[in-house]
């Protein structure tokens, strides 16, 4: 059978929304740590042995790959529920398809892979899921940047979701996680108009967006031994944004 050519030192990794932006730069923070990456994207055929289409609010699709999981790995090791999207209208505009669409990929699409790769993930095996630090505060707006009302609180769910699965999956020895970026480069950020750029960019401490180098960092550590005492966490990679501090425009220079 296929799995018997998996190396017993052989770590599996499924990270969603692997083609763009976060998730690319999870996936080849993960390769270049040695894990096995299938990459798990809805928007593009497989054009490699380890590319996987999936539609993350699909319970069809993820059965699939658990399919294909136990056939030709026998298990999974590591789960990054990193696809995502946004949305480009306010509290009153946002239609009903908006919001179901961007709940159904941010919220039910974890809640389904957690569920379904439950029975595939070893002991010690982790997942982490991709929140937001806007689900926790409010970001700046403007006409041309509306805040997404359906993106926050499916983030919001995510994160309680979060706390939920770690509670769950803690007797099977597998640890839940999140990180929680703040304003990364990536090309939604870079569609940003300037103000809100540099509004949005102000609210770190760093006073800069962040990479997704940098958050990929992070989830590889939440993944790896060294994160073994980490369960139920939210890991802000934000520069700060949501510390408690008084504006800066407030604080008297010494």
């Amino acid at each position: 059978m296929a799995s018997s050519r998996r190396s017993t030192t052989e770590r599996v990794a499924v990270v969603t929304g692997a083609f763009g932006g976060i998730g690319q730069a999870i996936r080849d923070r993960l390769a270049g740590a040695g894990y096995r990456v299938l990459s798990a994207d809805r928007s593009r055929a497989r054009s490699g042995p380890d590319d996987v289409r999936l539609d993350v609010t699909r319970a069809a699709d993820w059965a699939d790959l658990g399919e294909r999981l136990a056939s030709e790995h026998g298990g999974l090791d590591a789960l990054v529920n990193a696809a995502g999207i946004s949305g480009r209208h306010d509290f009153f505009s946002t239609s009903e398809a908006e919001w179901s669409s961007i709940l159904g990929v941010n919220l039910t699409g974890p809640w389904l892979g957690m569920q379904a790769m439950a029975p595939l993930l070893r002991p010690a095996g982790a997942v982490v899921n991709v929140g937001s630090v806007y689900a926790e505060r409010l970001p700046p707006t403007s006409d041309e940047a509306p805040v997404s009302p359906a993106y926050q609180v499916s983030k919001a769910g995510l994160h309680q979701l979060t706390r939920m699965a770690a509670a769950a999956f803690a007797p099977r020895s597998i640890r839940v996680n999140a990180v929680v970026p703040g304003l990364i480069e990536t090309p939604l950020v870079a569609d940003l108009p300037d103000d809100d750029r540099a509004r949005r960019t102000s609210g770190s401490l760093l006073d800069r967006t962040g990479t997704p180098e940098e958050v990929a960092d992070v989830v590889s550590f939440l993944l790896s031994p060294q994160a073994s005492y980490v369960n139920g966490a939210l890991v802000p990679v934000s520069g700060g944004y949501l510390a408690d501090y008084r504006p800066r425009s407030l604080t008297k220079e010494v």
